[in-house]
């Protein structure tokens, strides 16, 4: 956790986001009043209708859901609470004291943390009692989980065609385990900003160019040289097994026999490596000992290996290698993968798919479909949702892939989840990726539907810090609209 961003959640006071709709990915609650403290997620409490005393559409607040330990939660009716608010008077559309409103709240008890009115007002908050929590009224918008891109090269490729701004491939080194490509990650890179303009919280940098590319790790989109991730804690290994990537294998490469042939040899070797202590032995290792003593966390499953793979066989080849070296496989790309989704859901394997690419761009993807995260999921595979590594540069659009996927027959809540819980559970950031009370609080609230065109992110929230949405683009579209006034 980012010390800075600890220290600021502690001193900064209470966020109270009222009149919001939430959707969690497994729920949705089309009021409710959530509240962020301490980088956490403190509570979340529907907006149940009032009772007879409060006439129209006015609603009261007398729930509240579970909070961590010793932490009182929740908005309240009539008692003070630890984290709620208060009204003072009676608003058109507001928020009453003591007195019914037509489409607002009613509590007569002042809080510790939050807001209070204490003048009527037509539409707005009055201030009887100082407003110590930030108080943001979410009516007519909708709050998800903060995003999560898992196939990104933000902040290790900055502009394509410049080589020099390319730090996620090695060149001619189909196999390097031991590259880390966190190792080049820029956080102050232009790219992050619009990123997180687009509701990304967090992304998986992760290298290409290789059968084994070497390792990826997490990192949360703050933007400052504090959150530079520790290249030295990797989150998974990644390769591909495409006929793109057997063609880097020199002279033996093309053939799909002999890119499986060297990736057993490898695994082999760094089994026999440790075995020896890394001590010499009487035959050549294929790779140095660095290289081999990387994948000892990939053979102990502690590391999911990432594997790209479209073709039906060579994801069927792909859950061999997994169960006979007892490998924790994640499936990259999967254009094929509706084939043999019975095979993905018996191993428990997720895929990560793009649910724009769905189209036989090459002889490993003749058999794509538009509706492959439909399929999958009804077939019980777990699915996550990328804009891929060949559009490294569009992160943000991360929610259209969903909605895209929601076009063509998927679940709108699986779709949420596999641009949110599930990428955090599948790369082991629990804490993350949810909205729920004890949860981190990495937050995007929309204008609207985030699966739509038209929606903007209006507010983010990186472990309950507000994060600025002022970026490189939206600098340049202010200039030159300035210009033509």
């Amino acid at each position: 956790m980012n010390a800075i961003l600890l220290a600021a959640s502690l001193l900064a006071a209470p966020t109270v986001i009222d009149n919001v709709r939430v959707e969690t990915g497994t729920t949705i609650i089309e009021s409710a009043t959530v509240i962020i403290d301490q980088g956490r997620v403190l509570s979340i409490t529907p907006n149940k209708p009032a009772s007879s005393a409060t006439p129209q559409a006015g609603r009261s607040n007398a729930t509240s859901t579970a909070a961590p330990a010793g932490q009182t939660s929740g908005a309240g009716n009539g008692t003070a609470t630890q984290a709620g608010y208060s009204n003072g008077a009676a608003t058109q559309a507001g928020h009453g004291n003591g007195a019914p409103t037509q489409a607002g709240y009613s509590n007569s008890a002042a809080t510790q943390a939050g807001y209070s009115n204490g003048a009527a007002t037509q539409a707005g908050h009055g201030n009887s009692v100082a407003t110590q929590a930030g108080h943001i009224n979410g009516a007519g918008k909708v709050l998800t989980a903060g995003l999560i891109e898992t196939r990104s090269q933000l902040g290790v490729a900055e502009v394509l065609l410049e080589q020099e701004s390319v730090d996620s491939t090695l060149k001619d080194a189909p196999f390097s385990p031991a590259f880390r490509v966190c190792d080049g990650f820029n956080p102050l890179s232009v790219r992050l900003p619009i990123a997180r303009a687009g509701g990304i919280t967090s992304v998986v940098v992760s290298p290409e160019g290789g059968v084994i590319s070497g390792t990826g790790c997490w990192v949360d989109l703050v933007g400052t040289l504090a959150s530079r991730p520790d290249a030295s804690k990797p989150l998974a290994m990644f390769g591909g097994i495409t006929s793109r990537d057997a063609s880097r294998m020199g002279d033996g490469g093309g053939a799909r026999g002999g890119t499986w042939l060297a990736i057993r040899q490898i695994l082999d070797d760094a089994r026999l490596h440790r075995r020896s202590g890394g001590r010499p032995l009487e035959r050549m290792m294929s790779l140095s000992s660095l290289q081999l003593e990387a994948l000892y966390p990939v053979l102990d499953g502690k590391l999911p290996l990432v594997l790209t793979a479209h073709r039906a066989t060579d994801i069927l080849a792909a859950l061999e290698l997994a169960k006979a070296e007892k490998l924790r496989l994640v499936i990259a790309g999967a254009s094929e993968g509706w084939l043999v989704a019975a095979k993905l859901k018996e191993a428990r394997v997720p895929v990560i798919i793009q649910p724009s690419e769905q189209l036989p761009y090459d002889f490993d993807q003749l058999n794509a479909r538009d509706d492959l995260p439909a399929l999958l999921e009804r077939a019980g595979v777990t699915v996550i949702l990328t804009t891929g590594l060949a559009d490294e540069q569009n992160a943000r659009r991360l929610r259209l892939e969903a909605g895209l996927a929601v076009a063509n027959g998927m679940s709108r809540e699986a779709a949420l989840r596999a641009i949110t819980s599930t990428p955090a559970e599948v790369f082991d950031h629990p804490a993350q990726g949810s909205l729920e009370p004890g949860k981190r609080a990495d937050l995007v609230l929309w204008s609207g539907d985030p699966f739509e065109t038209s929606t903007l992110a209006e507010r983010v929230w990186i472990e309950g810090n507000p994060m600025s949405l002022d970026n490189r683009q939206r600098q340049l579209a202010d200039r030159y609209l300035r210009e033509h006034d």
